[in-house]
This record gives C-alpha cells, sequence and structure tokens, in this order.
C-alpha cells in the first residue's frame, strides 16, 4: 500500500490585505488567540514530513522553526505563486505522491479518512471539497459527475452554474502528472488545476466541514472565533 510521508504547506503570499493588522509578520503567522496560525496547520497534519514553502519575510519560519526537527524549508528566491512554489519543492519528496495544503486556511476535515479514500482509489489528484460556504467570489468552484470525478474547476467565479463544490485548498498529487511544468511563477488554481483535470483523473474528497482563512481582516476576526470554540 503507497504511504505519503511528505506534505506541502503553501506559505508564500504577502497577506496584503491584512497588513494593517500585522504591518511586520507574514501572513501565515498572525497571531489568533496568541498562537500563529500556521501552527494550527502544522498540527492538523504532524504525521508527516512538512515541507513549508517560503518567499517573503522567509526568515521569519527560519527562526521560528530552526529547531524542529520534522520541518524543512523549500525557499524562493523570488516569489512563485500557488503552482511555483510546489514545482520548487517537490523534487526534495521522493514519495510518488504528496499531501498540499494552503497555509492561510484551515478546514478541520478527517484527514484519515481522506488518506484511506486515496489508498483504495489512486486516482491522480484529489481535492478535498465542500458545500459548506457562504460566496463564492473568493475561492475556486468545483462542478463533478455523480461519481464525484472533477468535470471543472473555476477560480473565483463571479456567478454560479449549478451545485458547486468550494475547494478547501488541500490536495493529494501523483507527482509524475506535474513533470512537464518547468520552475517559474504559476498559479495552481488559474494555471494548472484546469489543465490537471482535463488530463487526468482527478477527484474530490467531500467535507461537510467550512473553510477558516485568514485573508481579511473579517476572516481573521471569524477565524479568531472558530478556534475559541474549538477549545
Amino acid at each position: 500500500m503507497l504511504k505519503i510521508n511528505n506534505c506541502l504547506i503553501l506559505c508564500g503570499g504577502k497577506g496584503t490585505r491584512i497588513k494593517s493588522l500585522i504591518p511586520h509578520t507574514h501572513k501565515c503567522l498572525i497571531p489568533i488567540n496568541n498562537i500563529p496560525f500556521i501552527e494550527y496547520i502544522i498540527k492538523k497534519f504532524d504525521n508527516f514530513m512538512i515541507t513549508l514553502c517560503v518567499c517573503d519575510k522567509k526568515e521569519q519560519y527560519f527562526e521560528a522553526y530552526k529547531n524542529n526537527q520534522n520541518i524543512k524549508f523549500s525557499e524562493e528566491l523570488t516569489p512563485l505563486g500557488t503552482g511555483g512554489a510546489i514545482i520548487n519543492a517537490i523534487n526534495s519528496c521522493d514519495d510518488e505522491y504528496i499531501i498540499i495544503t494552503n497555509g492561510d486556511s484551515y478546514c478541520d476535515f478527517d484527514l484519515n479518512a481522506f488518506h484511506t479514500y486515496f489508498t483504495e482509489t489512486y486516482y491522480d489528484l484529489y481535492i478535498v471539497a465542500t458545500l459548506n460556504y457562504s460566496n463564492i467570489s473568493d475561492y475556486g468552484m468545483i462542478t463533478i459527475d455523480k461519481n464525484n470525478k472533477i468535470l471543472s474547476f473555476t477560480e473565483k467565479p463571479n456567478k454560479t452554474l449549478g451545485e458547486l463544490y468550494q475547494n478547501c485548498g488541500i490536495y493529494i498529487i501523483k507527482k509524475k502528472i506535474l513533470d512537464k511544468y518547468p520552475i517559474e511563477r504559476k498559479s495552481l488554481e488559474v494555471d494548472m488545476l484546469p489543465e490537471l483535470i482535463m488530463n487526468n483523473n482527478c477527484y474530490i474528497y467531500k467535507t461537510n466541514k467550512r473553510v477558516y482563512d485568514i485573508g481579511t481582516p473579517d476572516r481573521v476576526d471569524m477565524a479568531s472565533e472558530y478556534f475559541k470554540s474549538k477549545n
């Protein structure tokens, strides 16, 4: 049975919309109830060897996690976007498949069940997806067939066409399907996923959990309230 050992956490974004809250701190390190936001994600995936994909204010991550033997870094000299960050990092991972998650959003889905679904199917790409959302304007939206195979992926659509699942920002990807992509600035969501879905067997893993992100001050407050409620 294939086992996934490596998890990439994408931490490259600048967090422009919340810069007023944390002018000197990187977005994913914003304190949420006195705990850096990314700590909640690291705890969620702590059974994997974690690679933090870093660019802006990367020295803050080096300092925070220099003594953590379960964390290594994939450094970008210039911003590569979500897709470029993945391509830059995957050569340091020996597994046939890797799990990837955004560093600025959290979803309390069943990780063990997701991994079990993977081991029972071995598709090329999986996206954790939910119907538990309130708007479509800031997220990737997915259409599927009756077997959960992905038919289309649209990043931040401006209107709803039928039943759409929201991308939770968590993936399992077969490394081989990324071989054609060079290391360059590229968006996973805009530049790669539509093409990957067209040419490979890509499925969603359904969860009823909501995504909490830190993209705006209002969402930072919502994330804070959510994590308070879990304590």
